[in-house]
């Protein structure tokens, strides 16, 4: 019995190792605790292993007060060692599974021809922007996407702005190959800014995307770019609040209350604040108007002054403005457009029926003007921020 007992023993404490070193890994993935949250049913994964680690001391603990019992004793310890290979197999098995495709690129990967580096655009007059082509998904248009980018490519940007979800599996080996070549092909050297969203930051694949679109793998995911008196911030909101800790808040608040209030200013995130949108049928979640983000935000961009927040995650064009801050979501690249269930009370104007981009122009002294296109290049909806 006491050979049982050491097996039992060292199985329990790889089981506990294991069970211990995944739940440390995977709430630490980028984006990891908005997938939780949006998507309840991947919380089973995270309970199994926390029952692992209840059940193992405790299925050896009872091995050892009846070890004397033979065939009681027998039937623990086969338990607490079963237990203890799940929690070691099932736990490496899984970070060996997701962390390579997150940090191992492809042999011959394709980069950006020409990333957006601050350091390289000495001046920002105009853009344009969009999001969510979710390259990959069966429901997407890439047609649609090709469009939007044969139209920026066509006009003379200074650079084009993509807020997210590039490809539908940002951990998948190859997942960028074919938006990247777009990018390259139809951009036409109009310098490429990239930020990530939720899907491409699904298991790690921060390493992967920030080598590929900056050249750098440890690109700054939350920053701030300078061009003269036009501030941009860019925020690293994935899901939405759940992953954002108390140190961005601060450094987002540092960077406003350094900023002249009669300057501009345009913050960028994936996720959004303010949004029209519809409730997801599986798990009854609401996708438009975020409490939790305008409960940790919007008081801080109604206080220091915000001319423009602009984002995707929801597949739609609208304009919305809320206590004297201007909203506007582009999530309409290519991704399968969304209903719209509920309106904002906030929204101004809005399209789910369109893909399109922003045309966004920032030379007047006073003032931002901004656009709607659709990806055939038609007029949707003009718009201007009074900066002063």
């Amino acid at each position: 019995m006491l050979k049982k007992l050491k097996v039992s023993l060292v199985f329990a404490l790889l089981g506990i190792a294991g069970a211990t070193a995944f739940l440390v890994w995977f709430l630490n993935v980028p984006g990891v605790h908005g997938l939780l949250y949006w998507h309840p049913n991947i919380q089973m994964i995270v309970n199994a292993f926390i029952g692992i680690l209840i059940a193992v001391p405790v299925l050896f603990l009872v091995t050892l007060l009846v070890a004397k019992k033979k065939v009681l004793g027998a039937v623990f310890a086969v338990l607490t060692s079963i237990a203890g290979f799940a929690g070691f197999a099932g736990g490496t098995a899984l970070m060996l599974n997701y962390i390579p495709a997150g940090k191992r690129l492809p042999k011959n990967y394709t980069k950006v021809q020409n990333p957006f580096l601050e350091s390289d655009v000495k001046e920002l007059y105009s853009i344009a922007i969009s999001s969510d082509p979710h390259w990959h998904n069966e429901k997407s248009n890439p047609q649609e996407t090709q469009k939007i980018l044969e139209k920026v490519g066509n006009r003379a940007y200074d650079a084009f702005f993509c807020l997210g979800d590039v490809s539908d599996y940002g951990d998948t080996k190859d997942g960028y190959e074919a938006p990247v070549k777009a990018f390259n092909e139809r951009l036409k050297g109009i310098p490429l800014f990239a930020m990530m969203g939720n899907h491409d930051a699904l298991t790690a694949a921060t390493d992967i995307f920030n080598t590929i679109f900056y050249g750098d793998k440890n690109h700054e995911q939350y920053y701030r770019m300078d061009y003269g008196d036009l501030h941009f911030i860019v925020l690293d909101l994935l899901w939405g609040a759940e992953d954002c800790d108390q140190k961005q808040i601060n450094w987002l608040v540092e960077q406003l209350e350094s900023i002249p209030q009669e300057e501009k200013v345009v913050v960028l995130s994936h996720a959004f604040f303010v949004s029209s949108g519809y409730v997801d049928e599986d798990f009854g979640m609401n996708w438009f108007d975020n409490p939790l983000m305008m409960e940790k935000f919007c008081p801080i961009f109604e206080k220091y002054k915000v001319d423009l927040v602009i984002s995707g995650h929801n597949h739609l064009m609208e304009l919305l403005e809320k206590d004297g801050v201007t909203y506007a979501i582009i999530g309409a690249m290519g991704g399968k457009l969304d209903n719209i269930e509920y309106k904002s009370p906030y929204s101004l104007w809005c399209n789910n029926e369109a893909f399109g981009f922003i045309d966004m122009y920032f030379g007047d002294e006073n003032k931002i003007s901004f656009a709607f296109f659709d990806s055939n290049g038609r007029h949707l909806k003009s718009y201007e921020v009074l900066t002063k």
